[in-house]
């Protein structure tokens, strides 16, 4: 990536030094701030507008060296050359002062370069990048010569100069924020250069996906030119965009890929879009395009809100059983060609091997300082696990159940797999359409259940179980008995979703946290999820096994 940073006020700080040459020649009291800007006013107010602009030069010259770099930007030179990015110092400013005498301020600065941005003797900025330009017009068209992906910059103006280049990101350094408030559409700000690090880990995600994307809209015949790219909100596992082109607006999604997570959740995503495109038309996604080279697939975008806790009602549960019954129709689910849902169980047996190994991963942790007050609710989850999968065997044992006996292949069900309203949007319409099926596949229809009831970021209430599971057993053979499956499996289910809230204790699964939002604070992260944890495994207390 190409950065470009202008040089006064944005890599070297004056507060200091001005704030100590007009205390040397006794033009200000001593209880100004060290401020440039407090310096400045001072002496504009008093009548002193021109000792302001001498002192500037004498500042810019003679007293350079004595100028400060930024906190931080030492340590992001050193991260950036670390990282392969290429920097370019570009400014404007006069080779002379205005008044006084005459010093060489190009030369001065260059100096200052040389010296102060080095790390062990070795220069941060090369001198074949360092530019001191002479107009802003000048400045501009450096920044397009040198076709920087990313500009940094403490005045608004240039950055939002019409001949600033379209395809460089803009961002305004504003250390004091003397333009809080200020209407700044398309820039970025950042008050210091430790806060910079996220901005360009956002920017270098952008040149990455700009690319994958403009692969994806030419493989369809839309070689549209890219807009913007702009990051949508944070989600658990992957990274999404919406994507403006000249032909519309899509969502482009990156999938969280590491070895020791075997699962393809582009390709598992993609086919269910592409089935459900078939068996409920217009109730999700319409899948465009995808690489499974980059990781990146292209989808229709859909404008609509998220729902939020408190929210849902007998209305949106039916249309969410209806969705699932579509997909589920006999004469569409026959000829599905969809591969297993992840963690797919068949037996009952299966479902409560499925929660043992989950608990039995939370329990094999080498917990670190840090979060080793979890194990006691590690425990304490283990055990009432234990009490509650043996009342599910003596349930089963009840009601004449094989624990071992393998679900029959015609009630099977194509399942979404994380199926709620956490993965819904509502269109200004009214109309819901359903997200996100990197599990889905083949399952167990209790299972499907089980999940519905017991995620946690947008909880159906429990007064709807028995209403939309009577609903969406309905196009399955037998169907009381998978009635009577999932209200004995629902329990189980209520414990799986908290080891799911706890997964975050899994290296694994922190670091696809980390892939979907780099900037995570895992320490809090953890502590929400234990939160919710605990409280999902209170909610245990009085759940019925059977559905009268």
């Amino acid at each position: 990536m190409r950065i470009g940073i202008d040089f006064d006020n944005t890599i070297v700080s004056y507060d200091a030094l001005f704030h100590k040459v007009a205390l040397e020649r006794g033009l200000i009291p001593h209880d100004i701030p060290v401020n440039k800007v407090a310096v400045r006013d001072y002496l504009r107010l008093a009548g002193k507008e021109a000792l302001w602009t001498e002192m500037q030069g004498y500042v810019y010259g003679a007293r350079m060296d004595e100028a400060l770099a930024y906190p931080g930007m030492i340590e992001f030179l050193s991260a950036a050359a670390a990282a392969g990015h290429e920097v370019a110092v570009i400014s404007h400013k006069t080779k002379h002062p205005f008044l006084g005498p005459q010093y060489d301020l190009h030369a001065a600065a260059r100096i200052w370069v040389k010296k102060h941005l080095c790390k062990d003797a070795i220069a941060l900025v090369p001198a074949t990048h360092v530019f001191f330009e002479l107009t802003k017009e000048e400045k501009l068209a450096r920044i397009e010569a040198f076709r920087c992906d990313i500009f940094i910059d403490d005045l608004p103006e240039i950055l939002q100069a019409k001949a600033f280049p379209t395809a460089a990101r803009r961002v305004l350094f504003d250390p004091e924020r003397n333009h809080a408030g200020a209407d700044l559409p398309g820039i970025r700000v950042i008050h210091s250069w430790n806060e910079f690090e996220q901005c360009l880990r956002e920017a270098s995600l952008s040149v990455e996906t700009s690319s994958s994307v403009a692969a994806l809209l030419a493989s369809i015949n839309l070689p549209a030119t890219i807009r913007s790219i702009d990051a949508c909100a944070v989600g658990g596992n992957n990274r999404t965009y919406k994507i403006k082109t000249d032909d519309g607006i899509f969502i482009a999604k990156q999938y969280f890929r590491n070895e020791s997570d075997p699962r393809d959740r582009l390709a598992t995503e993609f086919a269910f879009l592409s089935y459900s495109e078939k068996a409920a038309p217009g109730l999700t996604p319409r899948p465009l395009a995808r690489d499974s080279k980059s990781g990146f697939a292209l989808y229709e975008f859909i404008d609509g809100q998220p729902f939020r806790a408190g929210e849902i009602t007998a209305e949106h549960v039916d249309i969410a059983a209806d969705f699932y019954c579509a997909l589920n129709a006999p004469q569409v689910r026959s000829s599905a060609t969809l591969p297993i849902a992840s963690e797919a169980c068949f037996s009952i047996r299966e479902h409560l091997e499925l929660i043992e190994g989950r608990l039995n991963r939370l329990l094999a942790i080498e917990l670190q300082d840090d979060d080793r007050s979890a194990r006691p609710f590690f425990e304490e989850l283990y055990v009432r696990w234990r009490v509650l999968a043996r009342e599910v065997e003596a349930h089963a044992a009840d009601a004449g159940l094989d624990l071992s006996a393998p679900l029959a292949m015609a009630q099977r069900c194509i399942s979404p797999s994380d199926f709620g309203f956490h993965n819904a949007l509502r269109e200004n319409t009214g109309a819901i359409r359903f997200l996100d099926f990197e599990y889905a596949g083949w399952d167990d229809p209790a299972k499907m259940a089980g999940d519905f009831f017991a995620q946690l970021a947008v909880p159906v209430p429990g007064i709807f179980f028995e209403r939309f599971v009577e609903k969406t057993m309905l196009p399955f053979p037998d169907n009381k008995s998978l009635i009577l499956r999932a209200g004995l499996l629902r329990p189980v289910y209520q414990i799986k979703w908290c080891c799911i809230a706890l997964n975050v204790f899994l290296p694994v699964h922190l670091a696809r946290r980390k892939f979907a939002d780099p900037g995570v604070d895992a320490i809090a992260l953890k502590r929400a999820q234990i939160s919710k944890a605990k409280t999902l495994l209170q909610s245990l207390h009085g759940l019925n096994y059977v559905i009268h």
